[in-house]
């Protein structure tokens, strides 16, 4: 470790204390959370269905590229030149967002690649839509949620956060006249359980388990300063 290195771990555990209150039991922190994964207790609906192989739980199970298309990997609504269609995720009890995403199926489903926010298609995706939230009476659009024209695989939405207990996915048009998704994402910040490293006296929370870099920015090392290194 160089000496720069062995300065800010140092100086990092003599601020520690002074950024977090909390109990010698343990510090919480908060983490982006995807509240629309299936994992996370969340459900899904649409309007129809292809059939089995295009299930709507599929698009709340993490995987953005749609793999296994015709077999699982995604949603594919089930009337023909027919809008609009909808899918619809309700989360485990109430949560506030400030991010949903929305991914559409790519050209080549049978060897999907990861997504970017450039990729395009023109063969499958929808072209337009809108994403909405519940505000206990109402479907709401979000504010620049509505999109038409669209040639991208994924679209994100960020926003001033919102509490709702379930968003949805209004389709309006498609490249070739079904709606199909392969993911629905809502994120926000939740806060994560308290944990606590006793070796260290509790004063070490979760969030600073590692230092991601020296001010190098090349080495990268594990947390392990205490208070008593400084004294």
């Amino acid at each position: 470790m160089n000496p720069s290195g062995n300065y800010l771990l140092k100086f990092s555990a003599f601020l520690l204390p002074f950024f977090f209150v909390g109990s010698a039991e343990g510090f919480a922190c908060t983490e982006r959370t995807n509240v629309a994964l299936s994992a996370n207790g969340a459900t899904a609906s649409a309007s129809s269905q292809f059939s089995t192989n295009y299930p709507v739980y599929s698009t709340i199970n993490g995987d953005r590229r749609g793999l296994n298309w015709n077999n699982g990997g995604g949603w594919n609504d089930g009337t023909i030149n027919i809008h609009p269609d909808w899918l619809q995720i309700d989360f485990n009890g109430s949560k506030t967002i400030d991010e949903i995403n929305v991914i559409t199926l790519q050209d080549n489903p049978a060897t999907p690649a990861e997504p970017t926010e450039s990729m395009t298609f023109t063969l499958y995706g929808l072209t337009g839509y809108s994403v909405q939230y519940w505000n206990d009476s109402a479907w709401v659009t979000l504010t620049g949620g509505t999109v038409s024209g669209n040639n991208k695989v994924w679209k994100k939405f960020t926003f001033t956060a919102i509490t709702t207990t379930k968003i949805r996915v209004l389709t309006s048009s498609s490249a070739d006249a079904y709606s199909r998704i392969t993911e629905v994402e809502a994120w926000g910040n939740e806060a994560a359980p308290a944990r606590t490293n006793f070796a260290l006296g509790g004063l070490a929370s979760a969030c600073f388990l590692s230092i991601q870099r020296e001010l190098s920015g090349v080495q990268h090392h594990q947390w392990r300063s205490t208070r008593s290194e400084l004294e």
